[in-house]
């Protein structure tokens, strides 16, 4: 279990400091707070990732209160390892090193970089319309955001969805509320693994099977309807191409809309 959390925390940092600059900038700040930072600086570069982790990662009861919320809030907490102040006593002891208007000049110019390489950031993402930066500040994919809306929106109970790796990647980020068949993060399913009897078939469930019915090119919609037997979802999101015609006609469910070549269907049995 251990192994697994750390292994998903690194994919969470990954998603946090994007292509490496502010992780670069860390490393930095703190060789140099090592080289020329006070004692106080370099107590406080010891102590607050110790603080961080003794408060979340060895707090039982932090870990039940971010367990309430969401699978994988946990890691997301240690986003708020404050590093911007092991950043502020680098500069600090820049300038002490360096003499205050070096210092300052110095500070000015890596406050520029920083501003540039955000800004060049956002610009990337925005020609590419993966999220809308002033509205999304997560950066969810925004066809994730209309779908999970859109299910939301209709569903009365407990929404539970089947949907592909690239939508339901991010759609537990945007609402927590909404459950999942697989998580294509955590690699895990809401079922346990083993052979079941569908229908007088034999189905095996495992994370791979249940991540190709859906995201292989070839869809099987025959095991995607068995896999609703055993995990109960109400919703699925399948891509446009063919999917209308077998899901609606052949199987009964009610198509509630298409979101960026996403058809999402509803289970009203």
């Amino acid at each position: 279990m251990m192994h697994e959390f750390f292994s998903q925390l690194g994919i969470t940092y990954g998603y946090y400091f994007g292509y490496g600059f502010l992780a670069l900038l860390l490393v930095a700040g703190a060789m140099w707070i090592i080289y020329a930072g006070t004692d106080v600086q370099k107590r406080i570069l010891v102590a607050l990732p110790v603080c961080v982790i003794v408060l979340t990662l060895l707090n039982p009861v932090y870990y039940k209160l971010a367990g309430l919320t969401a699978d994988y809030t946990y890691a997301r907490s240690y986003w708020n390892v404050p590093f911007f102040l092991i950043l502020a006593c680098m500069w600090a002891a820049l300038v002490r090193k360096t003499g205050k208007s070096k210092g300052i000049g110095i500070s000015a110019v890596m406050v520029l970089m920083i501003l540039l390489w955000g800004y060049g950031l956002g610009s990337v993402n925005r020609e590419h319309n993966l999220f809308y930066v002033r509205d999304n500040i997560y950066r969810v994919p925004q066809n994730t955001v209309d779908i999970a809306d859109m299910i939301t929106n209709d569903c009365d109970g407990e929404p539970v969805v089947y949907a592909p790796a690239d939508i339901c990647r991010f759609m537990r980020t945007y609402d927590a509320d909404i459950k999942l068949v697989y998580h294509d993060w955590w690699k895990e399913l809401s079922i346990d693994y083993g052979t079941y009897s569908v229908d007088d078939e034999e189905l095996i469930i495992n994370y791979q099977t249940v991540y190709d019915f859906i995201n292989s090119d070839e869809i099987n919609y025959k095991a995607i309807m068995q896999l609703q037997k055993l995990t109960g979802w109400n919703y699925v999101v399948l891509k446009e191409d063919g999917s209308r015609s077998v899901m609606q006609t052949e199987y009964g469910l009610v198509r509630l809309g298409t979101v960026d070549g996403y058809n999402i269907y509803k289970n009203a049995y």
